[in-house]
């Protein structure tokens, strides 16, 4: 939960700087660009984020899970199960990667854009907006989840584990969200990047590092009995879905909408590439 604030508050940090940049039409140059509403992508960043927070809404809830028979746990994760240990370096080291990986997914989202006309200072804040809306979207989606499925952490498998000791984060074990971010966050930043006709060296360099850095975290996590590997495997397929997601639907696309009258009502015809 210490590094849910520290993300979010370099978020917002970031968030105050992308503010700055304005809405235009496309320029003449080789470079794509998205769009960027600040009606719309403020408000979706600021209630994501706000949703980001929903497990502190219910911090009065103390006590944690009654936990039942390592037999009822998924095959897949029933060995972690058995094996419930917490590692406090394993954990310090995933936040570590955490951060770190955000940092410079960040940095490297900033450096996807090559053009020098007088635009690209714009186009970059609007990235960054982008970006920073794509980690409060995937933030948010996995409060909700985590707080739908009360799934037990593995160390609650432990024959020592005290439930009435314990507290509601001990429950929010699916999905995990630590590589969730990650990948969400990579694969943000080498979305920009492969979106280039030509010189992709950063997508492609940030993909690779960014695959690294993910499945490290999910190992770590695991490692620190704070996820199962269902856990960690779905939150890197969920954060790199919405890596790819939010920024595709900024893109400046041929996409037209329009509505048709049908004898029996209507319709809304969606026509385009995407």
């Amino acid at each position: 939960m210490t590094f849910r604030y520290c993300h979010l508050a370099l978020a917002m940090v970031l968030f105050a700087a992308s503010s700055r940049a304005e809405a235009q039409e496309p320029t003449q140059s080789a470079e794509p660009t998205y769009r960027w509403d600040h009606g719309v992508d403020l408000s979706v960043t600021v209630a994501a984020t706000t949703v980001g927070f929903g497990t502190t809404f219910f911090g009065h809830e103390i006590g944690g899970p009654t936990v039942r028979s390592v037999d009822d746990v998924f095959f897949l994760d029933r060995g972690v199960a058995r094996r419930a240990t917490t590692h406090a370096a394993a954990r310090t080291a995933s936040d570590v990667v955490l951060m770190s990986s955000v940092a410079l997914a960040g940095v490297a989202t900033w450096f996807t854009l090559y053009a020098d006309h007088g635009h690209a200072r714009r186009e970059r804040f609007r990235r960054i907006g982008i970006f920073i809306e794509t980690l409060a979207v995937a933030n948010a989606l996995n409060s909700v989840v985590k707080l739908s499925a009360r799934r037990p952490r593995p160390f609650t498998y432990d024959p020592a584990y005290d439930p009435t000791a314990g507290r509601l984060d001990d429950q929010l074990s699916y999905y995990s969200g630590h590589t969730s971010t990650v990948a969400a966050a990579v694969t943000s930043a080498a979305y920009f990047g492969l979106a280039r006709t030509r010189h992709r060296a950063v997508g492609y360099s940030v993909l690779g590092a960014g695959g690294l850095a993910t499945a490290t975290v999910a190992l770590l996590r695991v490692r620190a009995g704070r996820h199962f590997p269902t856990d960690v495997m779905s939150g890197a397929l969920i954060g790199g879905a919405i890596g790819v997601l939010v920024p595709h639907l900024h893109a400046r696309t041929n996409l037209s909408l329009g509505v048709t009258r049908v004898q029996s009502g209507g319709l809304v015809l969606v026509s385009g590439f995407l």
